[in-house]
């Protein structure tokens, strides 16, 4: 209900994205809702000192790659989506693009109770619960030959081209209903 309230909401949840052959993508696991309503308002996510480090290393690799002595005309840039899911809900619930590099030596003041060192801006893209019934056919290799959902993944865990770009799809087409 709480981002249901805001202006911008019908607009997130209908929104389509088109990615580049370049993107790289994310998963992002949180406890719960407050976190996803927190980075809305404020445009900012934190993740764990492991998750962080993951994250930025791929935003400055992203950023070296695109400013490597080609212009920004001949070389597009490489945009890193953040797909978000909160715990035991069954659900990806909105993704989001990260647009700066993590200042590891914050710590994030709209987090309360957290002692979550780093804070990045962030872009939100499309909100919306997709359960995961819908990401089932979508198998990953994971360690030691094991394969399983996408729904799967570990916080901070980047996916592969193909399999991130199918996750968006499926956000793109999948329709949502408020209840």
């Amino acid at each position: 209900d709480f981002l249901r309230k805001h202006d911008s909401f019908e607009t997130l949840t209908n929104k389509k994205l088109t990615v580049s052959s370049n993107s790289k993508f994310f998963i992002i696991k949180t406890p719960n809702i407050f976190d996803i309503q927190l980075s809305y308002l404020h445009n900012t996510w934190t993740s764990t000192s492991r998750g962080n480090k993951v994250l930025n290393d791929a935003y400055i690799e992203a950023n070296s790659n695109t400013n490597n002595g080609s212009s920004n005309s001949e070389k597009e840039k490489v945009k890193i989506y953040l797909i978000f899911s909160y715990i035991k809900t069954n659900c990806f619930c909105g993704v989001a693009e990260m647009t700066s590099a993590v200042n590891l030596d914050t710590l994030n003041p709209i987090w309360q109770n957290s002692q979550k060192y780093g804070a990045f801006d962030i872009k939100w893209i499309t909100i919306k619960d997709v359960p995961f019934d819908e990401f089932k056919c979508i198998i990953l290799k994971y360690a030691d030959d094991e394969y399983r959902c996408v729904t799967y993944s570990r916080d901070s865990q980047e996916l592969p081209f193909a399999v991130g770009k199918r996750v968006i799809d499926i956000f793109n087409f999948y329709q949502y209903t408020s209840s």
